[in-house]
């Protein structure tokens, strides 16, 4: 040892003796040496960083550094370390690769890397980038150790010495546990995407502005498209529960509901299928909160709606009534026909019957008799009243009877058609078809007309008008206000003949109305005016067109109230019972001759409900007022309904009722009569709680399978996935 180096010891020593220091001063009278020679020392242990200074006052005082060794850092360290000099010979280890490789310290430090017994570090000698770094590498490498292929992340950092020896350092990190967490994920992945491809049930996941990002094999061969087609687009079946009204390109509305955790939408399919489809949605979020993604798995339950429907029609009075009746879907499909029906068309059941096109059996005869213009029609106005020819499975013809009403959703969008037919081949049609499919032109209706200047004033009247109003002569009307020769209800009379009244629009349908007869009665009329000007907007005069009422009607209300199998019942302005059908007769056993003409309607009810006054005597009360004696009351226009529960004391169960009154107005909006019936709903009643028993018994053995796929898939992100929060 040099002298220099025993002085540099010996100071070293002195600082561990006295560890709160000592000034130069009192280092120099230890050594018994000068204060130059001592701070050359001093200043030599401070730069090789074993010795700190700190200014105390106006004296320096030293102590020995506070730090850990290099070899005692390494051992804190998870990652395997070798520390090489500049020709690959190993100069420290640490205790985690002594212990990985099972290796005593002196059979790798001290030695080259090419000569060290494990196989992983030889192989670190023949890579340059590993061996001479200039900067740091990073790497990975796979080697056999133990009999098992083990994965590393290898780490390589140019490092230099105290003595400014260059060497470098290596950091291996055992990754192998990640790479067989990282094999094993793309095997479950493999596995449930396959699950997933081979699935019944619709797979789909949506961002929420709608763009599709991921859909199973199924959900492609249900809506018969590719996935080039779906994925990345805002695809959405045409959703029949969707406003009509709504721009069908507002993705934001048409997703809206997969939002919900459970949703039920009916689909129309591209080939004019209607399919029912029940989603199980769940709202994927990024660690805010914010949904990511919308994922829905769902499952084609149109089966069971259909059965839920067949149920409940067959167990409701409409499969035993004695008319026959037909229901049939807005492309004209059958899709249930009562017993009455199935005889009268000689069918064995209604399997022979189901799915048909109803145009098989009233076929395209002529202009306005083939099952098509009946649907437009139908479509149009919402019901059909005509005469039709049918054919039977067995290809004879029969004359039918057609009544058809339309069944729309709480939308207005159709959902089916009800058809009532009855068999008139060998009779005459009742008087109000008379005529209705005849091939001759129809009768003329009367159209009266009166040109009316601006003020107000009849300057021309044609004989319609005359005769329609029982004048004798033009001159009983000319100059007179028009005002006092026509009324319309609720609209103000000065629309008539001003064009004010009606801004951007010169024609009106005032719909009902009357002429005031000159002894003083009136003639119910429908009221159209046109208002008429020159070339330059200036309004010249009004003409008013007055047509007979009733004379688009053709069914009379005694042939309606016949057909309706429901209890009927018409009074008059003076509680008079003036209408009491064979429905009626039945359900209270009392004839109509004993209340026909009188107001007894009150006693004959009283033993049903108890309760006087009769729903029919407050139809024109208002609603406040109704609610103070019937608070179940609801109110839909001009008709008031009550549902009621009839005890039965033959039977250990009652009856439930809609108890239903409505006014009657003739076409000027003059109340003429109330009309009050009855209508059993105990079958219907009972049907949905059978029907719910069943939903909620179906429910309860699927929604385990549904939620079990829907945490498998959860569990493993699909492409495109944002991390889930827990």
């Amino acid at each position: 040892m040099t002298a220099e180096s025993q002085v540099l010891s010996k100071i070293e020593s002195l600082l561990r003796q006295h560890p709160k220091g000592l000034t130069t001063s009192a280092i120099t009278r230890h050594l018994n040496g000068n204060r130059n020679s001592t701070a050359k020392y001093l200043e030599v242990l401070v730069s090789s960083g074993v010795a700190e200074r700190k200014q105390v006052g106006a004296s320096k005082v030293y102590t020995l550094s506070k730090r850990i060794s290099l070899k005692s850092l390494m051992n804190y360290i998870s990652e395997y370390i070798i520390v090489l000099d500049s020709r690959s010979k190993i100069i420290a280890v640490n205790e985690s690769l002594l212990r990985f490789f099972n290796l005593p310290r002196e059979s790798l430090e001290g030695i080259f890397l090419d000569e060290v017994p494990v196989e992983l570090l030889r192989l670190f000698q023949g890579q340059e980038s590993i061996c001479n770094p200039l900067r740091e590498v990073i790497t990975e490498l796979s080697s056999p150790i133990a009999g098992k292929v083990c994965f590393f992340r290898v780490r390589c950092l140019p490092t230099q010495f105290e003595d400014r020896e260059t060497g470098y350092t290596i950091m291996i990190d055992n990754i192998s546990d990640q790479k067989m967490y990282e094999q094993e994920l793309v095997r479950s992945e493999a596995k449930y995407r396959a699950m997933i491809e081979t699935q019944t049930d619709l797979i789909c996941r949506r961002k929420p502005d709608g763009t599709i990002t991921f859909v199973n094999n199924e959900f492609l061969r249900f809506f018969k498209k590719t996935a080039g087609e779906v994925e990345g687009s805002q695809f959405c079946p045409l959703d029949l529960q969707v406003k009509a009204e709504r721009d069908s390109a507002d993705v934001p509305f048409r997703i809206l509901p997969f939002y919900k955790d459970i949703y039920e939408q009916a689909v129309l399919l591209d080939g004019g299928d209607i399919r029912w489809l029940q989603w199980k949605n769940t709202s994927l979020t990024d660690h805010s909160g914010t949904i990511t993604e919308i994922q829905s798995v769902g499952r084609d339950v149109t089966v069971h709606r259909q059965r839920e429907r067949e149920i409940l029609l067959k167990r409701c009075s409409l499969d035993s009534s004695a008319s026959a009746m037909v229901i049939f879907d807005i492309v004209g499909r059958i899709v249930y026909a009562n017993r009455s029906f199935l005889a009268m068309f000689r069918c064995h059941d209604d399997l022979d019957i189901i799915g048909r096109p109803f145009d098989q059996f009233v076929p395209q005869s002529g202009p306005g008799t083939n099952v098509n213009q009946l649907a437009q029609t139908m479509m149009q106005t919402g019901k059909v009243d005509c005469l039709v020819r049918g054919k039977r499975v067995d290809n004879t013809e029969i004359d039918l009877e057609f009544h058809g009403t339309q069944i729309r959703n709480d939308l207005n969008f159709p959902l089916h058609s009800i058809v009532l037919v009855i068999d008139r081949t060998g009779t005459s049609p009742p008087d109000c078809f008379s005529g209705i499919n005849a091939p001759q032109k129809p009768a003329k209706i009367p159209r009266g007309i009166l040109l009316v200047d601006p003020s107000g004033r009849v300057v021309s009247a044609n004989r319609e008008f005359l005769t329609l109003g029982g004048y004798a002569d033009e001159g009983r009307v000319l100059g007179r206000a028009v005002n006092d020769i026509l009324g319309v209800r609720p609209a103000s009379p000065e629309m008539l003949y001003t064009p004010a009244g009606n801004p951007g629009n010169q024609n009106m349908d005032f719909g009902g109305g009357k002429i005031l007869h000159p002894d003083g009665s009136c003639i119910p009329v429908r009221i159209m005016v046109r208002h008429i000007r020159d070339t330059g907007g200036m309004h010249l005069c009004s003409e008013i067109v007055a047509e007979p009422a009733g004379q688009h009607s053709p069914v009379n209300v005694h042939l309606l109230t016949y057909l309706i199998p429901v209890p009927i019942f018409v009074i008059d302005r003076k509680k008079r019972v003036i209408l009491w059908n064979q429905a009626l007769e039945a359900f209270t056993g009392v004839r109509k001759e004993e209340v026909i003409g009188t107001s007894n309607y009150r006693q004959v009810f009283y033993p049903f409900f108890g309760v006087e006054p009769q729903l029919i005597d407050l139809v024109d009360q208002p609603l406040d007022k109704i609610h103070q004696i019937y608070p179940g009351v609801k109110k839909y226009g001009e008709t008031i309904i009550l549902e009621r529960y009839i005890p039965d004391s033959s039977k250990a169960e009652g009856r439930y009722f809609y108890d239903k009154a409505t006014l009657l107005c003739d076409p000027a909006g003059t109340t003429i009569g109330y009309m009050g019936g009855m209508i059993d709903i105990t079958d219907w009643k009972r049907s949905q709680e059978f029907m719910n028993r069943m939903k909620d018994g179906i429910e309860a053995s699927l929604n385990p399978r549904i939620l079990q796929l829907q945490d498998m898939i959860g569990k493993v992100p699909l492409p495109g996935d944002e991390p889930r929060t827990p």
